[in-house]
């Protein structure tokens, strides 16, 4: 006979208050008194092992067990552990009951098995199922055995959570349907966003907008030339050659065809655009601007030799360039014509090489390192010109067998700066008169007195010193004048101690008032010799005249003899020269000295004065001493 028993629980009650009965009162009343009271037993001990379960399970908690899945896991078990306690023993092929001691292993349920319940069925002593009588009646639903209160409460909370899942779905659906809503209408009648045209950025602008902002870019105002490496070499204004451009049409274009439904797809991408706009410009205009500009041309720069704290050394030559205008401007134009606002015009450029490279210095380089030390120092008495390599390299001419010539009007040029520096011969000279005071004296159409450089006999003199390459200090070469026989008379160089930065006449010197007929003679500033006994040329006679200037006594003779225009052979005992004509200092006898004698019976030119004075002058003066002689 098989018992099926009914387990349930509730939130208000523990194991202990299960209760355990049998599913069938027809099987109680059809057993025997013996069956019953070892059902008994069975049912006692399967509720103690029920109790156990439930213990060890976590039964006994009101609290944590009310809607755990673990409790309907216990329940299940308790079914099963009362299911076998209530089971009729097994009996003998006889149909005697079988002790409990004598029961298999083999016939106890497998634990986590459930022995399917055979209402109504039995079977034989050889376990052939017997079938059930026919008069059994099929239990009512309201005997059945009640289902598990824990699998009711599984089933209440997949519900709940489905409920949940489905609430989360069309909650995330509404949020996603209500973003989507928000964008269609913010970019409605704008240009979807990350949207540029032509460089510039047009997302979240109206049409207008987008219009006015790649109008006003900057490549739709400047015509740009630029070289090779992308830098501006120069920028024509668009209005300079009246360029007019139009993109309102095709921007309008993109404005219409934007698919807006699809607006979320711009967050995620670039879109870019480039418009080639319909133009018009004046071609003649554009072609006269180009033709005025001066294009950049690099001129060459040869190598060269420099000097670093006497370290010679060659810096190299750089290339220059030159530029096919005419070829440039038709490119440019062309560029133009196709809707192009940059336009690269290097290629229409070509090098240019310097003329002196490197390898041609590496001679001159030998010089230099040979001749750094090399000078020419010229002396002026008070002061001195240095010619160093830096002054006279670039007067040096190199051979390719390394040798050199020196350029002659390089070292001439250099003379003629030296004698218009130098030079005080033909100067106007400031002078303090005894008399007079300061006043300006000329050099005088016979003056002898000065400063004079032979240029052309210095210039081959330091010629040759460059050529011998040896350092040394030399004078210039002075001019010299020459007798009428071709023999240098004097030379225009006078005493070195009378020169200086200021003047060139010392403080020793002959002083001659010629209207006041009177003369001194100074030495280191102090007048050792003075008179007002003299008589100089006829004033009103122009070949007799004394001429003014500055002179110098040329020579001292004693006797002499003295021959002019109308005397010759005349003796004189001191005679001091100091023109080349004739003119100077020397004794003559008269009748009177001094005064107005010189405009009525004056001299041929000399300057007569008594004897006695003149040998006092004569033994003062020595050759080279400057003669001053005024009105």
């Amino acid at each position: 006979m098989a018992n099926n028993f009914d387990i349930s629980g509730s939130k208000d009650k523990t194991f202990t208050d299960l209760d355990i009965k049998l599913s069938s009162s027809e099987a109680l009343e059809s057993s025997s008194p013996a069956e019953t009271s070892a059902t008994d037993v069975r049912r006692a001990r399967a509720q103690e092992m029920a109790k156990q379960i439930a213990m060890n399970i976590g039964f006994g908690n009101d609290d944590q067990n009310t809607d755990n899945h673990e409790s309907a896991q216990g329940s299940n078990e308790a079914t099963r552990v009362t299911e076998m306690a209530t089971r009729p023993a097994s009996r003998t092929s006889s149909g005697a009951q079988r002790p409990a001691s004598q029961r298999t292993g083999a016939q106890r349920p497998v634990s986590g098995q459930r022995r399917p319940v055979q209402s109504g069925s039995q079977r034989t002593a050889n376990g052939q199922r017997r079938p059930a009588p026919q008069n059994a009646a099929r239990r009512p639903a309201s005997s059945r055995p009640a289902q598990p209160a824990n699998r009711r409460r599984r089933k209440k909370k997949s519900s709940g959570g489905k409920t949940a899942a489905f609430f989360l779905i069309g909650l995330l659906v509404l949020v996603i349907g209500m973003g989507y809503f928000i964008g269609l209408v913010l970019t409605n009648g704008a240009f979807l966003p990350n949207t540029t045209i032509n460089g510039v950025d047009v997302g979240g602008m109206n049409l207008q907008e987008a219009t006015e902002a790649v109008d006003n870019s900057d490549i739709a105002t400047t015509l740009v030339l630029t070289q090779e490496d992308g830098s501006v070499a120069y920028s024509i204004l668009l209005d300079e050659f009246g360029y007019t451009y139009n993109t309102d049409e095709q921007i309008q274009k993109l404005y219409s065809g934007i698919d807006r439904k699809t607006w979320f797809t711009s967050l995620f991408k670039t879109t870019e655009y480039k418009l080639e706009a319909s133009l018009s410009y004046d071609e003649p205009k554009l072609k006269q601007r180009l033709q005025n500009i001066k294009w950049a041309v690099i001129e060459p720069q040869n190598a060269f030799i420099t000097n670093s704290g006497g370290n010679y050394q060659i810096v190299d030559a750089v290339d220059g360039n030159e530029v096919d205008a005419e070829g440039l401007v038709n490119h440019i134009l062309e560029e133009v014509r196709k809707g192009k606002l940059k336009v690269t015009i290097s290629d229409y450029y070509s090098v240019r090489k310097a003329e002196i490279q490197s390898a041609d210095l590496q001679e001159k380089l030998k010089f230099y390192q040979q001749f750094k030390d090399f000078t020419i120092t010229i002396d002026f008495d008070y002061t001195q010109e240095k010619l160093s390599m830096d002054d006279y390299l670039s007067w040096l001419e190199f051979k390719d067998d390394g040798t050199y010539s020196v350029k002659h009007d390089e070292v001439a040029h250099y003379v003629s700066y030296l004698a218009d520096t130098y030079d005080t011969y033909g100067t106007t000279r400031n002078f303090h008169a005894t008399l007079q005071g300061n006043i300006r004296v000329e050099q005088g159409p016979q003056g002898t007195y000065g400063w004079l450089i032979d240029k052309d006999k210095t210039t081959e003199k330091i010629k040759k010193l460059l050529l011998e390459g040896k350092s040394t200090t030399i004078d210039p070469v002075y001019a010299t004048r020459l007798d009428k026989y071709g023999v240098a008379f004097f030379t225009y160089k006078s005493d070195e101690s009378a020169r200086s930065a200021e003047t060139d006449i010392g403080n020793t010197y002959i002083e001659v008032d010629l209207t006041a007929q009177r003369m001194w003679y100074y030495e280191n500033g102090v007048c050792k010799f003075q008179t007002d006994q003299i008589v100089t040329g006829l004033a009103s006679d122009s070949e007799r005249i004394t001429p003014e200037g500055v002179y110098e006594i040329l020579e001292k003779k004693s006797p002499d003899y003295l021959s002019g225009d109308g005397y010759s052979d005349v003796y004189v005992k001191y005679f001091i020269r100091i023109s080349y004509e004739g003119i100077g200092f020397h004794d003559l006898s008269r009748g009177s000295y001094g005064g107005n004698i010189y405009l009525t019976n004056g001299s041929h030119g000399c300057i007569n004065m008594k004897l006695a004075e003149v040998e006092k002058l004569y033994g003062m003066v020595k050759g080279g001493t400057p003669v001053i002689m005024y009105y």
